[in-house]
């Protein structure tokens, strides 16, 4: 165990971040961000820098953290556990590289102000509740690898009115909010007799 500046470290494992910055930066010697490692961070964090080479973010690494606007999630990134960003009220944009082929439960679940999500095409499913109640969400892209969908990931996103989805991709009843429009995009099977179609037409 070891203290490095505002960081209580072990095993290569950021265990708790213990300082005032509102712009942290992880040291480039962590290999994974640990459980609860910034939740209910006292000090006022507004942005996060992760290094490469970080693979693993445990659960409720982040929740609370309320005033958190920013964070880069590298390439190195594998896995990302449950509720992870639980309540980040302020947090408006996220980026998953497409290293990451995990996202758990929970994990964006309250971001009030999320606008803006890329989600990596390395993902097969979107966990229980792992959007819901991101009031400002309107738009989101499902990558063409993702093969389910389940409970309530988008319930209550308010702000979200169509959404398309993969062909043959499974979708919970109550995954999206009932308003929302689910529209599923051709496979490609299709596109290839339509496009043949127009070919005999030419």
């Amino acid at each position: 165990m070891s203290y490095f500046n505002e960081f209580w470290i072990e095993n290569d494992k950021l265990v708790r971040y213990i300082g005032y910055d509102e712009d942290v930066i992880v040291p480039d010697n962590v290999t994974s961000i640990g459980k609860g490692a910034f939740e209910h961070c006292e000090v006022k964090v507004k942005s996060v820098t992760i290094p490469n080479g970080i693979t693993h973010i445990e659960e409720n690494a982040f929740k609370e953290c309320d005033r958190l606007e920013r964070i880069n999630i590298p390439d190195s990134v594998t896995s990302i556990d449950d509720g992870t960003f639980k309540y980040c009220d302020s947090l408006k944009n996220i980026n998953l590289p497409d290293s990451v082929s995990h996202i758990g439960k929970d994990v964006f679940f309250c971001c009030k102000s999320l606008e803006s999500v890329k989600l990596s095409n390395s993902i097969e499913c979107i966990e229980d509740f792992a959007f819901r109640s991101c009031e400002s969400l309107e738009h989101i892209i499902i990558p063409d690898n993702v093969k389910h969908i389940y409970d309530y990931a988008f319930d209550n996103c308010t702000s979200l009115k169509s959404v398309e989805i993969p062909f043959d991709c499974d979708v919970s009843l109550t995954a999206f909010p009932a308003d929302c429009e689910i529209i599923r995009r051709e496979s490609a099977d299709e596109e290839l007799d339509l496009t043949e179609q127009e070919r005999g037409r030419s």
